[in-house]
C-alpha cells in the first residue's frame, strides 16, 4: 500500500504544470528582472549604477546581462590615476620650453651672422627647431623638456599615451608658421649683400633682414603672435585648461598623481 501511494503521488507530480520562475535571469532569454528603481537584477544582487552607466557609454541596452558587456582590451584600457595639470604648471613648462628655444635660436643665429652662405642654410632648422622638438618630443615621450620639469604629460582624452598623429596635429600651427618664416628668411637673405655678415650676432642680423620680408610673411607672424595670445585665454575658459592645440589634437595635459 505503501509502495502503491508513492506510485500515485510521483504521477500526481509529473502531470502537474511547470511553472518558471522568472525572478532570476536565464541563460536563453538574457534578460534580468528589474528592481523597483528599475536597476536590472543580477544572480548576485542589483547590477551598480555605474556599470548601468559604463554600458550605456559603451552603447549597450540596459537589459542586458553582466556576461555581455565586452571587456576592454589593455591598449583600450583608461588611465584613472591622474589629475589634470593647473594652469600655472603649464605655463611655467612653457617658459622653460621657451627659454631653450630662444638658447638655440641664438646659437644657430650667431653661426648664421657669419657668412650668407652659412645663413642659407642653417635659417631653415633655425626657423623649424621649435616646431620638431614639440612635436618629436610630444610623440615619443608625451613631453618636452620643460613638461618633464614639471611632471606633467600630454595624453589622449581617455588618457592614454598619444602618438605621432596626436603629436602632429597639436604642432601644426606652429610648424606652418616656422616654414612661412623660414621662406621668409632665406628669400630676405638671397637679397642682403654678403658684407652684410660678418659676425654681428643674430639680433643684428634679424634687423636687417626683416624689412625683406614678403607681405604674406608679415601677416603670417602677425596673426602667430594672435594665436599665442588665444592659447593662453582658451585655458582659462575651460575645465580640462585644454588649449587650442590640445582641441586640434583631441589631447589633453595631465600630471599623474
Amino acid at each position: 500500500m505503501v509502495r502503491a501511494g508513492r506510485i500515485q503521488n510521483d504521477r500526481n507530480a509529473s502531470s502537474r504544470p511547470v511553472v518558471q520562475d522568472h525572478s532570476r535571469p536565464t541563460p536563453d532569454s538574457g534578460l534580468t528582472k528589474l528592481t523597483p528603481d528599475k536597476r536590472p537584477l543580477t544572480a548576485c544582487g542589483t547590477l551598480p549604477r555605474r556599470a548601468i552607466k559604463t554600458k550605456r557609454l559603451l552603447g549597450m541596452p540596459q537589459m542586458l546581462s553582466d556576461s555581455s558587456v565586452p571587456r576592454l582590451s589593455e591598449s583600450d584600457a583608461i588611465i584613472v590615476d591622474l589629475r589634470l595639470a593647473t594652469f600655472g604648471q603649464r605655463i611655467a613648462a612653457g617658459v622653460v620650453d621657451f627659454i631653450l628655444a630662444a638658447i638655440f635660436i641664438f646659437l644657430m643665429g650667431q653661426w648664421c651672422s657669419t657668412s650668407k652662405n652659412a645663413a642659407s642654410i642653417l635659417v631653415v632648422p633655425l626657423a623649424l627647431g621649435g616646431s620638431l622638438y614639440s612635436f618629436i618630443g610630444h610623440a615619443l615621450y608625451g613631453r618636452t623638456v620643460g613638461k618633464y620639469i614639471l611632471k606633467i604629460f600630454v595624453v589622449r582624452l581617455n588618457g592614454s599615451p598619444i602618438g605621432w598623429n596626436e603629436s602632429l596635429r597639436r604642432s601644426s600651427v606652429e610648424g606652418i608658421c616656422g616654414i612661412v618664416w623660414a621662406i621668409g628668411l632665406v628669400s630676405a637673405i638671397y637679397y642682403l649683400p654678403s658684407d652684410s655678415f660678418h659676425g654681428q650676432g643674430w639680433s643684428a642680423l634679424y634687423k636687417l633682414l626683416t624689412p625683406h620680408f614678403p607681405q604674406y610673411v608679415r601677416t603670417m607672424l602677425q596673426a602667430y603672435g594672435f594665436w599665442s595670445w588665444s592659447e593662453f585665454i582658451t585655458m582659462l575658459f575651460n575645465r580640462r585648461r585644454r588649449a587650442i592645440h590640445d582641441f586640434i589634437g583631441s589631447t589633453m595635459v595631465i600630471k599623474r598623481v
